[in-house]
């Protein structure tokens, strides 16, 4: 009985939990990407003698909002989705712009905000299509 519960859990979760991973991944990536080709940087983050990036944001606020973005997405219809999707580009770059004059993120001069509008909306489709897919591929034990 007890490994059904275990077989359950995972099933019901595994879409979520892997998203989430993804999030986290490719969020490191890019950010080592960007602060390694002089993009950005961020002067204020943890172990800075270890990581070059903001650790926080990409293994624990990136992924929180993407499960909030999915949860989001899954109760809605496919207009509402592209809706949520455009608004949440669009508040991306604004929440970079706040993050610059809390002094936890710097851009180069070569940094356009569009450039996060785009990689946000991107971002997001990917991540709602992973997601989609990874549903459809559990197995659907009640």
């Amino acid at each position: 009985m007890l490994r059904w519960r275990k077989i359950l859990f995972l099933n019901r979760y595994f879409p979520y939990i892997v998203t989430m991973f993804f999030a986290a991944v490719l969020g490191s990536l890019l950010d080592l990407y960007f602060v390694k080709n002089g993009l950005y940087e961020f002067p204020l983050r943890l172990f800075p003698h270890l990581f070059s990036i903001n650790i926080i944001f990409t293994l624990c606020a990136l992924p929180l909002l993407t499960l909030f973005h999915l949860i989001i997405m899954k109760k809605i219809n496919t207009l509402e989705r592209w809706l949520v999707i455009l608004i949440i580009s669009f508040l991306a770059p604004l929440g970079e712009m706040i993050s610059e004059r809390c002094s936890l993120f710097i851009h180069s001069e070569r940094w356009n905000h569009s450039y996060s509008f785009i990689g946000y909306f991107i971002y997001l489709i990917i991540a709602w299509n992973l997601f989609q897919w990874l549903s459809e591929k559990s197995l659907h034990i009640k």
